[in-house]
């Protein structure tokens, strides 16, 4: 016993160090603590030479989850824990962001996005899937049930893009007004602003590690910025998409979202004939970080009413 507790304590300490001398490798580090806790591991695959880097855990029938603009797939980690014992999780970085390629030479409007991704889904071998996305993942996930509807049997929108309301959001008001991109970093501490825009409850975390984060974003920015002009045509293409989304369709909105305004959730469930909209109280545009456990939840409950697929 007495050498297990000196054991743990030297453990402690190097934890320790490598948090004070080493943010980016604790950054790590804790990242590989939060997939394995929710039986997610890393893995990547070569779709028409791109390389793919995605998780993927748990078993049964396949969920494809899709991050936003400037997100990567540990956006989904923590909401994923309550996912991974039911179904067959795959979330991908989508090519241009986290660890996958970053190609110059291609197209990343929201369509092509869907293209690509759906070549990556046929590379993991599901022929039908349940699909859900985030912000510009959502704008992608809607045009792919869409387009695809024979090959997709339910869709899960969170504060989707693309969805064109009256009333302006305080990014659009920032953008129109000719300001800067609020979604971008500046500085490697300006995460702290940024996660103050885009979440109305940031989880804490330690400035060192806040520190690597944004560092990390800030590495990612020239491709952010590549990306994010071609992104004009979101609305055209997800207002048009939203009528042929057949599937059962579950979306969700925080109702403190800055980034793209809550009345978007009316106007997509008057444009999906089979869906429903849950809207999270004291919530900003990222539900899935904000309160992983409640927006699990309300997923599993929606799936669980779903009729058996024939």
């Amino acid at each position: 016993m007495k050498k297990l507790l000196v054991s743990l304590a030297l453990i402690g300490l190097l934890l320790v160090g490598v948090y004070f001398v080493f943010p980016g490798k604790a950054l790590v580090f804790f990242a590989l603590l939060e997939r394995a806790a929710s039986g997610l591991e890393e893995k990547s695959v070569v779709v028409d030479g791109n390389r793919w880097v995605y998780l993927e855990g748990g078993e049964g029938p396949p969920l494809v989850l899709v991050h936003g603009f400037g997100g990567d797939k540990d956006n989904w980690t923590r909401v994923a824990r309550s996912l991974t014992p039911h179904y067959r999780v795959i979330i991908p970085d989508l090519l241009g962001a986290g660890d996958s390629d970053k190609p110059l030479d291609r197209d990343y409007d929201i369509f092509s996005q869907a293209q690509g991704l759906r070549g990556f889904v046929h590379a993991m071998g599901p022929k039908r899937i349940h699909i859900g996305g985030n912000s510009m993942g959502g704008a992608i996930s809607a045009v792919y049930a869409a387009r695809w509807a024979d090959e997709v049997d339910s869709v899960w929108l969170l504060n989707p893009g693309g969805v064109k309301t009256e009333a302006r959001s305080e990014m659009r008001q920032m953008l129109e007004a000719g300001k800067d991109n609020p979604l971008v970093v500046e500085t490697a501490d300006d995460i702290r602003r940024l996660m103050q825009f885009t979440m109305s409850n940031p989880p804490p975390l330690p400035d060192r590690i806040a520190t690597a984060i944004g560092k990390r974003a800030l590495e990612r920015r020239a491709m952010n910025d590549h990306i994010f002009p071609q992104l004009a045509t979101s609305e055209e293409l997800v207002m048009a998409a939203a009528p042929a989304i057949l599937a059962p369709t579950l979306i969700v909105w925080g109702e403190q979202d800055r980034v793209l305004h809550p009345d978007g959730a009316v106007v997509l469930n008057k444009r999906i004939p089979n869906s429903r909209v849950i809207m999270m109280p004291d919530t900003g545009h990222l539900p899935m970080i904000e309160f992983p456990e409640q927006t699990a939840q309300d997923y599993l409950e929606f799936r669980a009413a779903l009729p058996a697929r024939r």
